[in-house]
Parts: structure tokens; sequence; C-alpha cells
């Protein structure tokens, strides 16, 4: 029998009160509230049909129903005197409402459609329909609007679109619309938003956020008190500036004088007030108490004292630049062009309610909104309320409005049971309000028919684990900050017992300076580098597996690196660590249609219903469906400039080479049969093109060929669902799928399924929730949050509508309105809580070990903003999780304040271990790694995993018609092999790394002028005309250029009769035995002088000494020679190599 927590046993014997359960991270709450249920249909005898049971997902409903039939079967046997009344509970499991709450919405409607003007037999459009829907009402009410064209809807033009199109302004309608939806009742919010702009004179001052921007003000300058005078303080320390103190002692006097009555004032006596506050000049340290001050401590109260000055000034421009009348005058100037805004929101909303009927179809909001209507009407939600004697609401901390709305609707004023985590409210981008959980939190302790309910013992992580997350979060989240005094209600009990060996949380930490350190790397390869060490480290170390119930090692499986967001760094991050060995699986989250595979299908399926697209011909012929090089498409292109199709067509018909000839007729003729099957259905064809061009197989023998055959096989399932919408043709189809992307819709499902197999996993913090690692490791952790939502000229609110800038479209000026720049707070402070509780569902992943790493550039001044205290407005005020980390970490000791920034530092706290290292240690250490492995030859040689011997006797068994120059040097080796040896494996500069300097070099030397500037110059010439990024020059070494540009070789060059570069060359040779092939390849550079040429080839290989690079090359240049004189009948008087990594001219 299970043992319940005192807490626990509460929440499951409870009665006749609105209960709040507020479960931490690992409590058990599916567990109590299962229990909770069971009890109450085998104690109280209430048959599971009186209970509404919500839950977030219909997976969570599936398992709910799973959980609670599975223990009435167990009760059974037990309970025999009950066994009747169990059956009929057991037989009535699957008619139980247990569902998500758009699932109860549906029966709802289904159930009273006749309260409604639709059609019973509805079905939910599914999302690319309902999108395609959305897109077509947009373009008729703008068609409509353009027609009639009146002046409101030119002023809306000239304020919310850019010059070139009207997009922006369909975005905000569209915006507007969604957000609406999450509101009980969407057409009174969208008349209130306007309504609050036409207000004036003393009706102003009691509009909610004037009212919140005084109170704002009050607590923020309370905090500015609190901050001064801690650093007055400090002036009175040892070693403190004590000269400062007087100047301080003013500074608090005049925010004394402000906040004076300050909560009893008018907005514009508040302003006044504000508006007087004066910062005299700080005294100077007199020069006999100068050798007596600490240097750190002046900085810190000068910091301190500058950042107070900063935020009031802003606060004086943002809020108190005018009178209360004239902000709302700016507004009153706005309100007819927000009106004209919102009746584009209505006709777009009655559009698309149009569009939906025709086809008999509603969405998730319908069910939500139709349910409301509904409910409304008492004899329905009578029904319904005495219908339930308990709802349960899981989850519930992501409950929005109109959620909350329709849940009152129906309830009685003591059956409501709610579970849930504020701590884990993290859809806020899926219109969730953690307030409407911390109204409950707060009201129901002392509310005469609520009870509030505390788990936070957790029975997931190591107790190590838990007081590391105590010790962030206990200054993280309190009662200003977050709304939760986390120290007094939220800090999590260790409740396991079964595991021993030490687990603290470690932080990991590498720093550089982008303008003083020579870092070639990126970011990215930075952090990956820094993972790699952690993961080599954490591969040694011993867990407790619960299930073997013993001791074993960490597993690469065990693993889990949790991003904020994966869209692209964490592909990176996996093809970086592939680079050390560590295979990675990325849970998927960028663009389905972005898959080069998808991507690569849909341009065959474009080229087959108009062939006249040049790009996508392109990309279909480079693929392994066309087989063609790069250079062979050049080739083709030098017949004419007509389009790619025109020319291909023509390169199949006169052609000059006969091979290249033969492949372009081979693709056109297989273009055209696909084009001749073409007329049956779309997905039939899909898997008949697949399949005739080998393409389906082909990647299926790629790394990760089954998730890649998964997102072809989607895009069959998405062409049978096109179908099923009764449309037909690949034109159609296309279009389809062009709107699905452009819309951005996400197709999930076997897309995104992954498998791991003794790989670490790369995966969102949000896809994370409710699940469980072995051991986490938190990156990504030095990227600014996400602001954008606050950077556009419209922001809404629930509470506080929809505002906007002032803007004058004739003009072109704007500035701020005050609802605007308070708006604008009030989503920035909600942003940064939402990423409070997105660190905490992170963190609370971890069941063994927690690691956090980062990489952060200008750590010295990172460190001055660390240093001050981590209140309530400067952890509000930091933009990265780093930041939190070590402000906190800090300021509880954990991490000494006098860092210094040129060496390793490991700091053993109480509840941390901190490692913060220079970036360049850390690559300076795997370079001095290499070295000591290219020093040991015999332990490399002993290391060899395979030696593969190819001998090759200068006959051409086998030769193809043609060859690469690099491949007729291969096969022309007395005795190839490939030796794999895994002590480089991990130190050596990859193939990728190499080629990709490589071809920086190479640009450059291609394309630089030849005269005798200085490099800077040339580099910044070339990054004028988009020859090379900043990226690209941050691969190189300006040196090794400047040292080519100064040799006596490239002054011949200058002086040259001619100068070639980067010259292609096709000639035919002949071996010993008479046959012949054509060979291809690419000279870097050459020039003619009076008695012939001189060859140069650029190599970046990294080498010891000029021998090595003759003898790995010298094959290759001598059939440049023979290729040069063959086409130019110009006799090559000499070969040179320039090494770029030796700063020297080698003679071949």
């Amino acid at each position: 029998m299970v043992k319940w927590t005192n807490e626990q046993a509460q929440a499951i014997d409870t009665r006749n009160l609105n209960i709040l359960v507020s479960a931490s991270a690992g409590s058990g709450k599916t567990a109590v509230l299962v229990e909770r249920i069971l009890n109450l249909v085998i104690e109280n005898k209430r048959p599971l049909t009186s209970f509404l049971i919500v839950t977030f997902t219909n997976a969570a409903a599936a398992e709910m129903r799973e959980r609670i039939a599975k223990r009435l079967m167990s009760l059974l046997s037990e309970r025999s005197e009950d066994a009747k009344f169990i059956s009929e509970q057991i037989q009535s499991i699957q008619q139980a409402n247990i569902s998500t709450l758009h699932s109860f919405c549906k029966e709802v409607i289904r159930q009273n459609f006749f309260h409604l003007d639709i059609d019973p037999n509805f079905i939910i459009g599914n999302q690319q329909v309902l999108e395609l829907k959305q897109k077509d009402a947009m373009d008729l009410v703008f068609d409509n609007a353009y027609e009639v064209m009146d002046e409101a809807f030119e002023s809306v033009l000239g304020i919310y679109s850019s010059h070139r199109s009207d997009d922006l302004l369909k975005e905000f309608v569209k915006r507007i619309y969604d957000f609406s939806r999450a509101h009980p009742y969407p057409e009174e919010w969208l008349d209130a938003c306007v309504g609050t702009l036409k207000v004036s004179g003393e009706s102003a001052e009691e509009i909610p956020y004037v009212k919140a921007i005084k109170e704002n003000v009050l607590e923020t300058l309370t905090l500015f008190r609190k901050q001064l005078e801690s650093a007055h303080g400090i002036c009175l320390e040892p070693g403190g500036p004590e000269d400062y103190s007087e100047t301080l002692s003013s500074d608090l006097d005049s925010i004394d004088s402000c906040l004076d009555g300050l909560s009893h004032k008018s907005y514009d006596q508040v302003s006044d007030a504000i508006n007087q506050i004066a910062f005299v000049r700080l005294k100077t340290i007199k020069k006999a108490n100068k050798e007596l001050v600490d240097i750190k401590l002046v900085a810190k109260v000068k910091n301190c004292r500058d950042g107070v000055k900063k935020a009031i000034k802003k606060m004086q421009e943002n809020y108190f630049a005018k009178s209360l009348d004239a902000y709302m005058e700016d507004l009153n100037q706005m309100a007819p062009h927000l009106e004209t805004l919102v009746d584009l929101v209505s006709s777009f909303a009655r559009e698309y309610e149009i569009a939906k009927r025709e086809d008999n179809l509603l969405d998730f909001n319908d069910l939500e909104q139709y349910a409301i209507k509904v409910l409304n009407s008492k004899e329905v939600a009578d029904m319904y309320r005495n219908k339930f004697d308990y709802i349960f609401i899981d989850e519930y901390q992501d409950s929005n409005r109109v959620q909350e709305e329709i849940a009152s609707l129906i309830k009685r004023d003591n059956n409501l049971f709610l579970v849930g985590d504020v701590k884990q409210s993290i859809y806020r981008f899926r219109m969730a309000e953690p307030g409407l959980f911390l109204e409950k939190f707060d009201e129901y302790p002392s509310h005469p028919l609520g009870h509030r309910v505390d788990l936070n013992m957790n029975f997931r992580s190591h107790k190590d684990v838990l007081i590391g997350i105590n010790t962030l979060f206990d200054t993280l989240l309190t009662k200003g900050f977050g709304g939760i005094a986390y120290k007094e209600d939220g800090r999590l009990i260790p409740g396991r017992t079964d595991f021993m060996e030490a687990a603290k949380p470690r932080l990991n930490l590498a720093h550089y300076d982008e303008k003083s350190d020579s870092i070639a790397v990126d970011a990215i390869q930075m952090e990956a580098h820094l993972i790699k060490e952690r993961v080599k480290a954490l591969q040694g170390e011993m867990i407790y597996d619960t299930e073997l119930k013993s001791k074993r090692s960490i597993r690469l499986s065990d693993i889990v690196i949790l991003m904020r967001s994966i869209k692209g760094k964490a592909q990176q991050l996996r093809d970086e660590l592939s680079k050390y060995g560590i295979p990675v699986i990325v849970d998927e989250e960028d663009s389905y249609f972005d898959i080069i595979e998808v991507a690569t299908v849909i341009n065959l399926l474009r080229i087959i219903d108009n062939a006249h697209q040049d790009i996508p011909l392109l990309s279909v012929m480079r693929s392994s469906i066309g087989g063609f090089s790069d250079e062979e498409l050049a080739r083709i292109r030098t017949i004419n400039n007509k389009s790619y199709y025109d020319t291909l067509f023509e390169y199949g018909q006169a052609g000059e080479e006969e091979l290249l000839r033969g492949k372009v007729v081979s693709f056109l003729r297989l273009i055209e049969n696909l084009r001749a099957e073409s007329r049956t259905t779309i997905s039939e064809f899909l898997w008949y093109a697949l399949t005739e061009t080998g393409y389906y197989h082909f990647v299926n023998g790629l790394e990760d060929g089954e998730k890649r055959k998964q997102h072809l096989d989607v895009l069959i399932e998405k062409a049978e669902q096109f179908e099923t919408e009764r449309q037909s043709g690949i034109h159609h189809f296309v279009d389809y799928l062009d709107q699905m992307k452009e819309a951005k819709v996400s197709y999930g499902g076997k897309a995104n399924n992954t498998d791991v197999v003794q790989a670490i996993r790369v995966m969102s913090i949000h896809k994370s929730k409710g699940l469980e690692f072995p051991v986490v490791i938190l990156a990504g952790m030095s990227k600014n949050f996400n602001m954008m939502d606050i950077r556009s000229k419209l922001v809404f609110h629930q509470e506080t509508g929809l505002t906007t800038k002032w803007i004058d479209p004739v003009r072109h000026i704007q500035r701020d309105t005050l609802p605007f720049v308070h708006l604008k707070n009030v989503l920035r402070r909600e942003t940064i809580l939402e990423e409070v509780r997105i660190l905490y569902v992170a963190m609370t992943r971890a069941v063994y070990r927690l690691e956090v790493c980062a990489v952060i550039n200008k750590f010295e001044k990172a460190v001055e903003k660390w240093q001050d205290t981590p209140d309530d407005y400067v952890l509000s005020n930091q933009t990265r999780f780093i930041d939190w980390f070590m402000s906190i970490l800090m300021h509880t000791g954990e991490v000494p304040e006098d860092l210094v920034t040129d060496r390793r530092m490991s700091f053993e706290g109480n509840t941390w271990s901190t490692s913060i290292v220079p970036m360049a240690e850390l690559l300076t250490k795997q370079f001095n790694t290499r070295k000591e492995v290219l020093g040991n030859a015999s332990l490399a040689l002993e290391q060899v995993d395979a030696v593969e011997m190819v001998p090759f006797d200068g006959h051409s068994y086998g030769l193809p018609a043609k060859l690469s120059v690099t491949e007729l040097k291969n096969k022309s080796s007395e005795n190839v092999f490939t030796p794999r040896i895994t002590a480089l494996t991990h130190y050596f500069e990859t193939q990728e790394e190499a080629l990709e300097r490589g071809n920086v070099y190479h640009l450059i030397m291609e394309h630089m002028p030849l005269d005798r500037q200085p490099v800077k110059s040339v580099l910044e010439l070339l990054l004028k005309r988009n020859v090379l990024t900043e990226e690209m020059v941050e691969l190189i070494e300006e040196k090794h250029v400047e040292e080519f540009r100064n040799s006596s070789v490239y002054q011949r060059m200058i002086s040259a009769l001619k100068v070639w570069k980067e010259q292609p060359f096709v000639f035919e040779k002949e071996f010993e035995n008479g046959e012949k092939t054509l060979v291809q390849g690419i000279v870097d550079a050459m020039f003619l002088e009076e008695d012939g040429i001189v060859l140069i080839d650029y190599k970046s290989d990294r080498v010891q000494e000029a021998g090595v690079l003759v003898k790995r090359y010298k094959e290759q240049i001598d059939i440049y020679a023979q290729a040069i004189e063959s086409v130019l009948g110009h006799p090559v008087k000499e070969k040179m190599i320039y090494a770029l990594s030796l700063n020297q001219w080698i003679e071949v």
C-alpha cells in the first residue's frame, strides 16, 4: 500500500472545498489526482460519470483513463463487498468524461447544437486546410478594402504596412484576431480596446494602466532606494569610499521626498515629484584617502549609483515627459486608425467564419467560443452543473481566460479540484495565463470555500540536484518577482533515499573576448568543445540504476542536452560534437519543408508541373536523382543564356561532350516519363516517382536514413490527406505545400520521430516538459532572451488591451504613447518571468547530474554586472540565463566576487561546483594534446583500427571515362591506404574545417586586386563587394595573406604579361596501355613571363615542413602542368606551392 505524505493525504481526503494543489516538479501529482478520484468513487460511492476530468493533452487523458481502469480492476478483487459497483464503473470507463477541454466542448456543442446555427455533423478542420481558408478570407477582406479605398483604410495602410507590401498589416490583423480568441468574449474585448483610447480629463486617472504606472513607479523607486542605501553602507565599510557617503545621503533624501505621499497623488503630481529628483555631482575622493580605499568598492558604489540615475532618467523620459492630457491627446489621434484596424479584424473573422461554414468546419477556437455561447443559457449550464459533482482540471497553470470561463459556467461553489505548478507555466505563446493560478494560490488559504495544498517533496531527483536548484530559485522567484515566494512556499524537498554518491550541480563557463582573442571558431563550436569535455568526464562517473538496483557507469543515452530553442543551433551542435566522435540525435524543430530530401522531392514535382523553373531544376539535377556535378552544370550553361531547361534541351541535341550529352538525354527522358505517369493520384504518383528514381532507397542509405525515409513518408501522407479534401493535380498540391510553408505549419509525427540508441539527445526545453533524464546538460545559456514581441508598432494584452505608437503616416514620424510604453514593460516582465519558469522546467528534468554550459564574450564587463545585488529590479533587467546563474552564485558565496579573467578557476561551493576557464586555454589544451599524440607515433600506430591496402599496377582497369586530377592522383599511387587512428580522431582539424578555411583563402587569392595596398584594405574591399562575409574573415589569419602579398613571387605576378586565376581545364590523358580518359581540374593561379608560365597552387594544410606538401601534391601539380602546356601551348617553367601555414613558397 502506498504511503502518502501528509500533504498528499490532504489533497486526497479533503472534501466540500475548492482545492488548489500546487504540485512542484516530481511530486507525484498524477498519482494523487488518480487516488482522489478513486477515493471518491469507492469511499463516497460517486459514479465516474459524475466527474469531469480535464487533461492538457489527449495522451494524458488516455493515460489517466488507463490508470483509473487498472486501479479499479485491482480493487475488484480486494473489495468484494463493492464488486457490483466497481464493475459498473469499469464498464462505464469509456463513457466517463475524461478528456481535454476541447473534447468536452465538442460534446457540449453536439448535444446542444440547436442553440447555435450550426450543423451537428461538423468536423474539426485540419491545420493545413484552415490556414488556406484564413488566407483566402484575408485576401477577400483586403480586396474589398482596396476596392473602396477610403481615407481610413489608406491611413492604416500608411501606418502599419511597409512601402513594399501590405503583408505586415495582414499579419497584424491575423495576430489581433488570434489574440482576441483567447478572450471569452472576443468582440467585447475588441470594442473595449478602442474605448480606452477615447478618454481625457479626470476619467483618465481611472484607466487601469494609468493606475498601474503609478503603482509601478512606487515599487521601482522603493527598490532604487534600497540599492542606494546598500551603496551608502558600502561607503562606510573598511576600504569603502567614505567621501561618497554625503552625496549618497543627498540622493536618498531626494528619493524620500519624492516617495512622500506618492500613492495618493494624481498622475501629474507624481510627474512633478519624479522630475524633481536630482543627483548632485559625486564628490572627489580626498587625496589623503585615495590609498586607503578599495578600488573595487569604489567601482561598486559608482556602478550602483549610475544605474539608478540612468533608470530614473529613463522613467522620466518614458512616463513623465508631458502632462497626462497631452498623452491622452496622442491616443485620441490614433483612435480612428485603431478603429479601422479592429474593423478589418472583425471583417476577417466574419469572412473566415463563412468560409468554414461552407465546408461545415470548426477550429479549436470555435469549440471554446461556441461552448461558451451554449453555456450562457442558464438551462444548459444548470444541466451540467447538476451532472458533475466534481470537476478536476490538470495542468491548471496553463489555463487561459476562455477555459476559466467555461469552468466557471458549470462549477458549483465547492467542487473544483485544480492541479498544477505555476513554476512550470511555459506556454505563454498559447495564451496561458499563470496569473489565474496565482490568484487562487493567494486567495484559497483564507477563502471559506477554498483550500491550498503544497506538494513540494520531489521523488525524482538526487538531493544534491534539488539543493542546487533551491539555491538559484530562492533568489530568482520571489513574491515581487514571479508572484510566488519560492523560499517559503516552493522549495523542493528531497523525497528519494536510494541515491548514494554526491551529485552537486556543476556550472561550466568558458569566456573569450572577440577583440583581443584570436579564436577562429564561432560560439556554437566553442560550446560544443566545452560540452565534449564534460561528456568525456561524465562517462567515467557512476550512477545508481533504480531498475538494476545497482551502480553502473553513465551511458551516452542517459544524457540529454536541453536548449531554449533548437532551431538551427542544434543541428550545428550535433555536427560539431560528431567531429569528436560523440553521436547525437536531434529532435527536429526546423521547418519540415527545408529538410533536404523533402525540398528535393517538392522541387521534382515543380519541374514535372513546369520545367521552366531554373532553381528547382538545378536542385533536382544536383541531387542523386540527376547526379550532375556543379562543373557539369556550368559546362551545360555555356551553350546559351536561355532558361536552363531550354539550355538543357539544346545540349541534349547538340552538346559537344558525348558523355555529358548522354547524361542530359537520360535525365530529360526521366522527367518526361514521370510527367506521363503524373495523371494518377498525387500519393500514387509520389510513390512511383520515389521508387522509379531510386531516391527513396538512396535516402535510406544515408546517415539517419530511417528518419529521412520517414520524412518522405509524411509527404505521401500529406498527399493522401490533400486528396481526401477532393483536391487533385501536381500544381495545386505544390501550391498547397507552399502555403503550408508560408504559414509555418509543423508536420510533427513521423517527421519528428526519434529512437535513441547510445547517443546523446538534443531537444528543446519545452519538449522536455513532463520527462526526466539521468543526466541533463543545459546549453545555450548565454543566448539573449527573445524580445521580439515588444518590438512592434502594435502590442496587446488581455488586461490592458490593444495599443499602438503615435504615428504620422504623412511625415513618417512616430513616438511611443503612454500605454504603449507601459504595455511594453508589462510584456517584457512577463517574458522574463516565462524564462524563469522555463529554466525551472529545464533544471528539474535532471535525476542524477545537472550540468550548465555557457560560453560568453566580454567576460570582464559581465563580471561587473554580476556583482550587483540580485534584487527584483536587477534580475528583471538581466537578459541571459547565465547572468542569473552568476549573479546569484556570486551573491550566495558559491562563487567569489573577485574573479580573474586570465586563467582557469574552480570553486567548490556548498551547493554548486563551478569551473571558469578562458576559451583560449581550452583550445590551447586541445592543440597541446594534438602535439602530444603526434609526438608519440608508436602510440598512434598501435591504435590503428583498420588499414586497407589497395595496390595499383599502372593499368587502368575499370577506369572511368573522366576523372578529376585528385581522383587520378589517388588511383595512380603505388599503395593507397586509409588508416583510422582513434588517438588522433578527436584532435586533428576535420576535413570539413580544413576545406572551409581553404575555400576562404582561395576566394581571397582569386578576387583580391593585383596591387600593393594593405591587406586590411583588401579584406574591407572584398567584404564590401560581398565576396566575403564577416564569418569567413574570422576563419583566416591576415598575416598569411600579408606575407603572400609581400613576397617576391607576388611582385613578379603583378608585373607579368598575363595572369590567370581559378583557371578550369579539361584535357585528354593517354595511359601506357593506350587507354584514354578526360582529366579535369582548376589551377589556382598562373602568370606568363617572357620565357614561359609560372604555375601556382595555394595550400592551407597545416604542416610542419615543406617536404610534406611536395610529396603530397607533386603528382597533382605535374598533371596541372601537362594540362596547361597542352591547352595553352606555352611551356610551364616553374611550378610553385604557396603554403599558407608556413608563409613559404615551395618549388615543386
